[in-house]
């Protein structure tokens, strides 16, 4: 069963992803390759051939992560469902349960909201998407694990 996640963080964290969207009129083609960029900062990624497959995907992140920041609410079973259903989506393009990449996306992603923003977070917004981004990635952790077996 998903973590229940308190509506204040959820609603600090959507408010959050909509004033990015708001912020840029290119939002959907850039954020996705800064959030990939912080991301292979952070993880010191110097492949390039593992740069350029997940740059290619950079747009279609956005979507990703927009069709979540939709789904968040009360429905949390729903919600699992589809977080697993991208779990297994990941595992096919070859993900593993225990992935570096999925452990430092949720920083990856502050860091490019940050950017986008041109601010830090408050101590209030760091504390909200720390706790929705952790829910989120474990339920994706779980579901490219649920797919291994």
């Amino acid at each position: 069963m998903m973590k229940d996640l308190s509506y204040t963080s959820v609603s600090v964290v959507v408010d959050l992803w909509e004033a990015c969207r708001n912020s840029n009129s290119n939002f959907d083609e850039e954020f996705g390759v800064v959030a990939f960029q912080k991301l292979f900062e952070i993880h010191a990624c110097e492949n390039p051939k593992t740069i350029a497959k997940f740059l290619k995907h950079a747009k279609s992140f956005v979507g990703v992560v927009d069709s979540i920041m939709q789904m968040m609410g009360p429905d949390t079973d729903f919600m699992q469902g589809i977080l697993h259903s991208l779990g297994t989506r990941c595992y096919k393009l070859g993900a593993q349960g225990d992935s570096l990449l999925l452990t430092y996306i949720g920083d990856a992603m502050m860091g490019a909201m940050e950017q986008t923003l041109k601010r830090d977070f408050s101590l209030e917004e760091q504390e909200a998407f720390d706790e929705v981004c952790y829910v989120i990635v474990e339920e994706i952790r779980a579901g490219v694990i649920l797919s291994s077996r």
